[in-house]
């Protein structure tokens, strides 16, 4: 008769549910790391709008150009700058972006991540 006391360690099963797990969360890491990759460029290309001189007496569009050539330089494809608001108030100008990312995951499910990013830009 086997004692209770003597068995140690994981079955068979326990260990392929433990790899199973594994599997799946390093499969949801591997389809979300680009999209957070791309989201923190985006947001160093908005931030990096306060580096730029006179940015708050430019246009909002020559700001979305500036905008799309930074996104371009990086391999930004979702968002475009076309989705970037830009208001100019009392010489703040307030940049925001809200956008969301959409990414098959297996079979018919898929992620969705959404961002927003919002920088305000005082004039120098």
């Amino acid at each position: 008769m086997h004692n209770i006391r003597a068995q140690k360690g994981m079955t068979a099963i326990g260990w392929l549910l433990t790899l199973a797990l594994i599997g799946f969360f390093t499969l949801i890491a591997l389809r979300l790391a680009p999209v957070y990759m791309d989201y923190y460029e985006v947001a160093a290309s908005l931030d990096s709008l306060q580096q730029v001189p006179e940015v708050t007496q430019k246009t909002p569009a020559e700001i979305r150009d500036l905008l799309q050539r930074r996104f371009d330089m990086n391999n930004i494809d979702s968002p475009t700058a076309k989705k970037v608001k830009i208001r100019n108030v009392n010489g703040v100008l307030n940049v925001g972006l809200d956008y969301e990312v959409r990414r098959h995951f297996m079979g018919n499910v898929g992620l969705v991540v959404h961002f927003k990013k919002d920088v305000k830009v005082i004039s120098h």
